[in-house]
This record gives C-alpha cells, structure tokens and sequence, in this order.
C-alpha cells in the first residue's frame, strides 16, 4: 500500500500548503475551531432533576440516522455513489494497480472526509446539553454515529448500482422494497400509539426497545451511540463490530463479483466534480433529470419583474410535484417531531425551533440561482422590483412549510387560532429576513476570499439586524399578549428587510 500511503501523505502536505497561502482559510479554520471549543467548553446545564427524558433524544439519534442513510442510499440508486476525484479518476484508474486496493483506498479516504462534514453536529451540544445532560463525548459519539451512518449508506449505494445499473426492472424493485422498509418502520412505530394517551411518549418507547437495534446499520450505530453515553462496552462493542462486519462484506462484494467497478462510480464522480468545479467559478448547478417529457414549452405568464416569479414556480413545478423541496420536508419532519416532544417549551419554543430550521434553507432557495444568471440583469425593469421578485419564491415556500407547521402542532397542542396565525405570519418574516440578511453580506462581504468568512459575517449581520426586532417582541409579550409581540416582530423584519433590499437593489 505504498502508492496509496504516498498519495494520502501527498494530499495532505499540499493541503496544509495550500492553506498557509490562503489566509482567509487560516481565519476561517481558527473560527470554526475556536466556535467549537467555547461551544462545549461553555455549554451550561439545567437545573438537577430539570432534564428531559432521554429516551427522547436516543429516538431522535434513530431518525436522524435513518433518514441520512436512506437518502444516501437512494441518490446513489439514481446515479451511483463516488469516493474518488477526477484526478483518481485519470491516475489510478489508469494504474496498473488491483483494483481492490483502489476500493480499500477510496473506503479509507471518504471515511475520513464523511466525519469532516458531520462537524455541524458539535454545534448542537449547547442546547443538547441543557436539554439531555449529555457532556462533550457524548456529542462526539453522536458525530461518529452519523458519519458511519452516511459512509455505509454510500456504500450500499456503490453495490446497489453495480448490481442494478442499466436494468430499470431491477431499480424499480430495490426502490420499492426501500420504501416498504420504510413504510413498515413507520407504522410499527405509529400503530401502538394510536390508542395510547400520550403519543410521543409511546413513538419514543417504541423506536427505544431492542427490536429496532437490530435495524442493519441504523439500529446498530444508534445502538453504538447509546452505548458510549451510557458507558455500556459490551453494546459499543457489539455493534461496531457488526457494522465492520457490514463493511468488510459489502467491500468483498464489490472486489469479488465485479472487479472492475470503476466504470460504476465513473457517473457519480463526474456529477461530483462537475458540481465543485461550479461552485469553485461562482456557478450553481441544479441537478436536471435524465428522462425529460416535453409539455407545454415557455412561461406564458408574468411581465416585467414578476417573470422571474412564474419563472421559478414553472422551475418547482417541472422539477417536483410539491412546492416543498427534500430538504424542507426534512426540516420539516424534524421541527415537527422535536416540537411535540418539547410541549414544556410552549409556542415560544416551537416557533423559534422553527425558525432556527429554516435558516439553513434561506441559502438554497432559486434566488440564489438567479443572481448567478444574466437575465436579472438585463430585464429593464426597476432594480428593487426585480430582487423582490426573485425572492417570493422563497418566502411563498417559507409561508406553505410555516402553515404546514403550526397549524399540524397547533392542532395538537390546542394553540389558539390567534397564535397560530402569528406564528405563520412572523416566521415568513423570518425568511424574508433571512434573504436579506445574505444580500447585504454579499454586498459587503462578496469579494472578501474565503466562503466560511462570508458564512462567519453573515451570522453576525443576521444577529445585529434581528434582535431590535425579537427585544420589542419579548417586551410587547409581556405588555399584551404572545400574538401581538409576534405581529411586531413581523412588522419589524419586514420593513428592516425590504429597506435593506432597497439600499442593496444596485446589487443588480
């Protein structure tokens, strides 16, 4: 393995050379570090005996899990999945090397880069730690969980392709059988609780008993997490080894019954590349399907500014059948599901659980997109009109999911009709500040190198323009009721987030 350990040695030397060069990523790496370190440095504790159940927060390990691993699995049903660059691509697929030591170099190389992106997670301790008691191991346990969940699931992927590429019959079967799986879970966990009094408390019981720990790979890792916060070693032990076992199987598979597998990940790395080769130039490139059926052909609506609206909802239409993409459904999902294990924290805490949640889909909306494009900048239309334009996209998906939300919860809660209809109303707010928010960091900060400074100062920026706003809030509460210091809170972001637009429009 001498090749390999020169290529993993060479990769990082010129890493960390690249980054001497680039001060921007030297700041960006220290900010995320020192951020990471005062998180669970700094990260406080309820009051004793004030904790939640935490079986609540092993059932929520579960569905994390489970949802990272299916979606794996089923993007690379559609185009297979990718350890490797286009460089491996060109160098060592053209090697003379076996290609099995090429498989066992790619496993090693995504392992390492599969817990890299699952870093967010330790930004969650402050709170899981106020909520669960856990301490930092904890959190680090819950990381490397998620990581293996999302390596595995990739690997499946991998084999699922080799064996199903090119034969529609047999893609149809592995999707269908993926879904059923699915389908059963969720109403083995849904069936018992029908009939109970409290529902949540009964979905939690039910996704903790040993049954569902013997869920291949995701049953196995909550398992492992479990273990390492309750200092169970015959449980930590006993799932990693049947995830390793799950690995080296699945690993001998495709080293054994198709030796020449590289022309199976060949698809799925150059979508990969094609995509970081975009994002490198400054383009977005959205993902189109293979199979297109032609219908009606132009956007046959709108002038002036407004196309680009009908534009975008043409755009969902033919890409989707619902206005909610995968993620917000995913988002969701989970803002659903911690809101009504959370009843304590009332409608206070639903809503900014819901509104923290839609941060993280602020920046994948179509505007994005659309700045990148030159069609914004060439309709002669009024500079402001047209970013607002570009922008109701976004904020009429924000309205659906914020409607979808409260009124789902509020249901279930029994919240009055006054405050849901605040809820709704001052969480669209929210998202138009959101966008807002990322025009004027792009306007100051564009040019400034480095994309995590960019992210850096844009949290900055967001805290300074909202909390004006979220003060007059919590005062008009307490003055006259939960509803009315939501309207002006509305209010607030509403008129702070259209003038922003206003003094960027030259943005265009």
């Amino acid at each position: 393995m001498s090749v390999f350990g020169y290529l993993m040695r060479t990769r990082i030397k010129n890493s960390l050379k690249a980054a001497i060069k680039n001060p921007a990523k030297i700041i960006a790496t220290i900010l995320i570090i020192a951020l990471i370190v005062l998180m669970l440095v700094t990260g406080s504790h309820s009051e004793a005996g004030s904790f939640r159940d935490i079986n609540e927060l092993y059932a929520g390990i579960y569905a994390l899990y489970y949802i990272m691993f299916l979606l794996t699995v089923m993007s690379g049903l559609k185009n297979g999945a990718s350890f490797y660059s286009m460089a491996d691509v060109n160098l060592l697929f053209a090697a003379p090397l076996k290609p099995v030591r090429v498989l066992i170099y790619g496993l090693i190389r995504q392992l390492g880069t599969t817990v890299l992106m699952a870093f967010f997670i330790l930004f969650q301790y402050g709170w899981l730690a106020n909520t669960y008691a856990i301490v930092p191991i904890d959190v680090f346990a819950i990381l490397l969980g998620y990581a293996l969940s999302v390596f595995c699931g990739q690997l499946l992927a991998i084999a699922i392709y080799s064996f199903s590429s090119g034969n529609e019959k047999r893609q149809r079967a592995i999707r269908t059988a993926l879904y059923a799986v699915t389908v059963i879970l969720v109403l083995a966990l849904l069936i018992p609780s029908m009939t109970a009094e409290n529902k949540i408390a009964t979905i939690v019981a039910r996704i903790n008993e040993p049954f569902f720990s013997y869920f291949p790979i995701v049953g196995w890792l909550k398992a492992f997490t479990v273990g390492c916060i309750q200092g169970t070693f015959g449980t930590i032990l006993a799932s990693l080894a049947a995830t390793f076992v799950f690995i080296i199987a699945f690993t001998c598979i495709l080293s054994k019954a198709n030796t020449d597998f590289y022309e199976d990940v060949l698809l799925a790395t150059e979508i990969s590349f094609s995509a970081i080769t975009s994002k490198k130039e400054g383009r977005q490139v959205e993902m189109m399907p293979r199979n297109i059926k032609i219908g009606k052909t132009g956007i046959q609506k709108g002038q002036g500014a407004n196309v680009f609206f009908y534009k975008h909802m043409l755009e969902n239409r033919r890409s989707r059948l619902f206005i909610l993409d995968t993620m917000s459904l995913i988002y969701l999902a989970v803002t659903l599901f911690f809101s009504l294990i959370m009843k304590e924290a009332g409608i206070i805490g639903v809503f900014f659980l819901s509104a923290y949640m839609m941060m993280f889909t602020s920046f994948l909306g179509r505007w994005v997109k659309e700045l990148t494009m030159p069609y914004v900048y060439m309709v002669p239309a009024n500079a402001f009109r047209k970013l607002i334009m570009i922008c109701m996209e976004t904020i009429l998906k924000s309205v659906v999911e914020s409607a979808m939300i409260f009124i789902i919860v509020g249901a279930v809660m029994k919240f009055s009709p006054i405050d849901i209809l605040a809820c709704i109303i001052a969480r669209s707010g929210f998202a138009f500040l959101f966008i807002a928010s990322n025009v004027l960091t792009e306007r100051l900060f564009g040019n400034f190198p480095g994309k995590m400074i960019q992210l850096f100062f844009y949290f900055i920026v967001l805290i300074v323009i909202a909390l004006p706003g979220i003060i007059a809030a919590i005062v008009l509460t307490g003055v006259y009721s939960f509803a009315v210091g939501l309207l002006a809170l509305f209010a607030w972001n509403t008129l702070v987030s259209a003038l922003i637009l206003f003094l960027c429009r030259n943005i265009l």
